[in-house]
């Protein structure tokens, strides 16, 4: 009798547990549903870096998107062009103007102010992290859902994500963004606006704790749905080609 209670108790447990786990991964992918809407995309960004609330620099950019892990970076500015990062899974490669080669790089290595490659080049999370659903809480007096994420690779950005999603719509309000060695390197705020009629997460603002005279925007002008060859993620290709 105790033997078939425990068991029970244990089937029970155990879709209790799958339950959960899929609740997590649906919201993980319902927040993602914000910041890229199509599996390929063509994205601008800029990126603008603030000093005690004065505008320092700004720098454009062009990033080709596709599922698996995919993105090609193309920098627009007037003094980067020629220059590209190519995302392949945890393989950076930096394309100086002219070069005969590319330069491997990591995620972290940075664009302006707090901006780095992984936050310009990943457009999505569920590729990249394990989602866990840890609580509801508020934030800015709206009721959130919390998603630890958990790195799924060695060299993901960053290995833990502290992610607050709106209870109601899934839409990402607050991300705590944590390095390997446990660290935080820096906090991230979503901001929802329309794309193509669509709510669409149109920018995000980086704060650096160390240097909170410094605060990076990142900002989506344009995500449009297109098509583009396969071509646009091979090394050799982009040595030999421009693209644009």
């Amino acid at each position: 009798m105790y033997k078939l209670i425990f068991l029970i108790f244990t089937l029970l447990l155990s879709h209790y547990n799958q339950s959960y786990a899929t609740s997590a991964k649906q919201w993980l992918q319902k927040a993602d549903a914000f910041r890229l809407s199509a599996d390929s995309s063509r994205v601008n960004v800029f990126v603008d870096l603030y000093k005690n609330g004065q505008l320092i620099r700004s720098r454009e950019y062009l990033v080709y998107s596709k599922p698996g892990r995919r993105s090609l970076v193309l920098f627009k500015s007037e003094d980067q062009l020629g220059q590209k990062v190519l995302m392949i899974k945890d393989d950076f490669h930096l394309f100086l103007a002219k070069s005969k080669r590319a330069i491997r790089i990591t995620p972290m290595q940075k664009l302006l102010g707090d901006a780095s490659t992984g936050d310009i080049a990943n457009m999505t999370w569920h590729e990249d992290y394990n989602a866990e659903l840890k609580e509801t809480s508020l934030f800015e007096n709206k009721p959130a859902h919390i998603l630890e994420l958990q790195a799924k690779h060695a060299f993901s950005t960053y290995t833990r994500i502290l992610l607050f999603v709106d209870k109601t719509t899934g839409q990402p309000l607050h991300a705590k963004l944590f390095l390997q060695s446990g660290k935080l390197a820096k906090e991230a705020y979503y901001h929802i606006g329309s794309i193509n009629q669509q709510p669409l997460v149109t920018g995000m603002t980086l704060l650096d704790s160390i240097n909170p005279t410094q605060v990076t925007r990142i900002r989506y002008t344009a995500i449009e749905q297109t098509q583009f060859p396969d071509k646009f993620f091979n090394v050799q290709y982009l040595l030999r080609n421009p693209v644009e």
